[in-house]
């Protein structure tokens, strides 16, 4: 989770969201595996936990508003 959390803090705005392959690519580039089932649980948790606030999903990948 540390991991998708690190990306997304970057993700402010709608004209720099990060798709869910991208996430699932750096993922990969630390060795975890894991697919877009798993980023959207993560994704949930960390939308549950609190952890970033206005985290906004579109077709366009995922953002803080």
């Amino acid at each position: 989770m540390p991991i998708v959390v690190g990306i997304l803090i970057k993700a402010i705005g709608k004209n720099n969201s990060v798709m869910s392959k991208t996430i699932i690519d750096v993922i990969a580039n630390k060795g975890f595996k894991t697919n877009s089932g798993k980023v959207r649980k993560i994704i949930h948790e960390i939308r549950m936990k609190g952890l970033i606030v206005n985290l906004i999903a579109t077709n366009n990948g995922y953002y803080i508003a």
